[in-house]
């Protein structure tokens, strides 16, 4: 599936890479029950789903992220084994008694005004000699993000063609 999408072999090849830096290789995944908290469309998830995870519960409430998450994991093999389970709630919303070996949460904690709730959800529904992986970023790293969205946006508007764009895009922001 991601042979299509975000960059195909090189994005699972990124993903493994991050992973690799935190002491996670796809073995860690392998048979462990896996949670992920606002996987968005599931791009991250697809490789992840690749690594064969016991259990994989995403946590998504964007209506956008459901949509883009049920294309993209589409005839994927962990729907057929019965693996994936995709909840569509806010984390406060959800109750699980079970706990994870592995718990993501990426990008979603910072733009929560209840951080401290949310924190204290995930710490409890990591397994004692779990992991858990968080990724933050602060209004100035926002912003940027935000900045560089804006201006690739300008760049590629009056653009039709899809390589056009990704040219014009990689020429002007970089790998």
């Amino acid at each position: 599936v991601l042979s299509t999408v975000h960059g195909g072999r090189d994005y699972v090849q990124r993903r493994t890479e991050l992973y690799r830096h935190l002491g996670l290789l796809p073995f860690s995944f392998k048979d462990r029950k896996v949670l992920e908290v606002g996987p968005g469309g599931g791009y991250n998830s697809l490789v992840i789903a690749d690594w064969d995870p016991k259990s994989y519960v995403l946590i998504e409430a964007n209506k956008t992220g459901l949509k883009d998450i049920g294309k993209n994991f589409g005839g994927h093999a962990i729907l057929q084994k019965g693996n994936l389970q995709i909840i569509e709630k806010r984390l406060e919303d959800v109750c699980l008694e079970d706990k994870f070996d592995i718990v993501l949460c990426e990008q979603a904690i910072p733009h929560n005004k209840n951080q401290e709730e949310l924190l204290n959800k995930l710490d409890s529904l990591t397994k004692k000699g779990g992991v858990m992986v968080l990724t933050c970023i602060d209004e100035i790293s926002s912003y940027f993000e935000i900045m560089k969205r804006y201006f690739g946006f300008q760049l590629i508007k009056d653009k039709t063609d899809f390589k056009d764009k990704v040219g014009i895009l990689k020429e002007a922001l970089g790998p």
